[in-house]
């Protein structure tokens, strides 16, 4: 028999396109995501998908299944979000969409703590959402979104967390050490190592440069922090990433931080869900709060 569960890891791994992200999208290791996908198909008696693809390419039988969890799911995180708003019964499941590439080292502390408050309360971690979030929040199919960008949407409500500052980053010798801080022209001639994500989503585009009309003159793409880290090390590449990624993953390599203007450039993260907070989301937030006011980089809302 086909589970919801079962139909929440096929459209996971639809939207991150591998076994592994899909398996941190979903708070599990990856040999569990595979014991649970071998189960399905030996239950069916089919194949769902193409092993060692990238991104993953599913059979006949794979698509079948995913369009059911398009028709199905929705419906289900809808019931699921007004029978949550028409009690404080905490639910069996958190569905927690991420606009923050770089939010996981925080993240999983935090959920952790929030995990002994609301152990029956499981959080399934949502990167790189296929469509809008917000939107998606709003229709009942996610229940928390954490993002940068808040919108004015009916019934939507909007916490900040804390405030984040993000940096630019190059190898110690950069020329561009020898600056104070960085201005907008400054990385007109520069190649900037960045996530394969519409650009308006990205602190150092749309609050750096594209206010000053300036682009890099060339741009790379990877989706992991640690190895934008390695590569910026080994060239004259930029990134750019919050202070407490750099802080924590490039310690081991020669790496230098720099001012995106005078007065650096920070944000502020927002916790974002409908109507009125539960107790739950509340627990959620002041754990946010605690476990991040030690972080380099970010200064608390309170």
């Amino acid at each position: 028999m086909i589970e919801i569960r079962h139909l929440r890891t096929l459209q996971s791994l639809a939207q991150s396109g591998s076994v592994s992200r899909a398996a941190e999208q979903l708070y599990i290791s990856q040999s569990a995501l595979s014991h649970q996908i071998k189960e399905l198909e030996q239950r069916l008696g089919c194949t769902l998908f193409i092993r060692k693809t990238t991104p993953l390419k599913f059979t006949k039988s794979g698509q079948l299944l995913l369009e059911l969890a398009s028709d199905l799911l929705p419906k289900i995180y809808q019931a699921e979000q007004r029978l949550n708003n028409q009690t404080d019964i905490p639910p069996n499941e958190l569905s927690l969409a991420l606009e923050c590439h770089s939010c996981y080292l925080w993240l999983l502390p935090v959920l952790k703590a929030f995990s002994k408050q609301w152990p029956n309360i499981h959080v399934e971690l949502i990167n790189e959402h296929p469509f809008d979030a917000l939107s998606a929040l709003q229709s009942g199919e996610l229940q928390w979104v954490l993002t940068a960008n808040p919108q004015s949407m009916e019934q939507i409500n909007y916490q900040p967390l804390f405030h984040y500052e993000t940096v630019a980053v190059c190898r110690g010798g950069h020329p561009l050490t020898k600056e104070p801080f960085l201005k907008p022209n400054q990385l007109s001639q520069a190649q900037l190592i960045t996530y394969p994500i519409a650009e308006q989503r990205l602190d150092v585009f749309s609050e750096f440069l594209q206010p000053a009309g300036v682009k890099p003159a060339a741009l790379r793409y990877t989706r992991h922090p640690l190895m934008m880290l390695q590569q910026v090390s080994q060239s004259d590449e930029l990134a750019a990433l919050p202070r407490w990624v750099v802080q924590e993953l490039g310690q081991a390599l020669d790496l230098k931080m720099l001012n995106l203007g005078e007065q650096g450039l920070w944000r502020t993260m927002y916790l974002a869900y409908v109507n009125d907070a539960k107790p739950w989301t509340v627990n959620f937030i002041e754990q946010t709060r605690k476990l991040t006011q030690n972080f380099v980089g970010i200064k608390n809302t309170l």
